[in-house]
Order: C-alpha cells, then sequence, then structure tokens
C-alpha cells in the first residue's frame, strides 16, 4: 500500500490492484463526480486494455443499496462489513505503535 498526503503537492487519488501477471489501475477512486465517466486501465502478458465506466452517484447508490436491504431485514451483510473494517483499523493502529527495533 502506498500512501500521499499533502497540503501543497498535486492531488492523487489513484489506485492500483496488483496481481499475478496483472495490473488493474484507475482513477478518481474515492471522490468520483456523479457525472464522471471513470476509466478502468488492465495490462496483463503484455497488452494493455481500457475500460469505460458508466457514470454513476456512488454514495448515491450505496446508500440506496443498504437502505433496500435494511428494508428487507438483510443485516448481517452489512454488519459482518463493518466488523471487518473495524478490525482492519485495528491492525493498522496497533502497527502504528509498534516501535521498530529489537
Amino acid at each position: 500500500m502506498v500512501g500521499h498526503f499533502g497540503f501543497n503537492t498535486e492531488y492523487q487519488n489513484t489506485i492500483s490492484i496488483l496481481g499475478p501477471k496483472l495490473c488493474v489501475s484507475f482513477d478518481r477512486v474515492f471522490t468520483i463526480p456523479a457525472d464522471y465517466e471513470n476509466r478502468l486501465r488492465a495490462r496483463g502478458a503484455d497488452e494493455e486494455s481500457e475500460i469505460a465506466v458508466a457514470p454513476s452517484d456512488c454514495f448515491a447508490d450505496f446508500f440506496s443499496l443498504v437502505f433496500r436491504d435494511l428494508r428487507a431485514g438483510r443485516i448481517s451483510p452489512w454488519h459482518e462489513r463493518l466488523l471487518r473494517d473495524a478490525g482492519s483499523l485495528e491492525m493498522l493502529k496497533s502497527s502504528a505503535r509498534q516501535e521498530d527495533g529489537p
């Protein structure tokens, strides 16, 4: 994982997913405007391709899914995701608290 943070630098909002013989990357992963057509770039086996992703309001879509599932009584999947996220956050915090050295 690579992070870039700064108040006087060019804004970055990119993710790259790496796997065996495959790399997928795209920009505007966290703050995608509702009218923005994103592009996924994939590279594998020495070939490159690009996939257009239609514009969508990601936040509205997310909350629509959550409320739909809550109305239908499907709470467990969201509860499990929250617990996994909390566990990941705790691992990161714990790792940051550890001191380097023997």
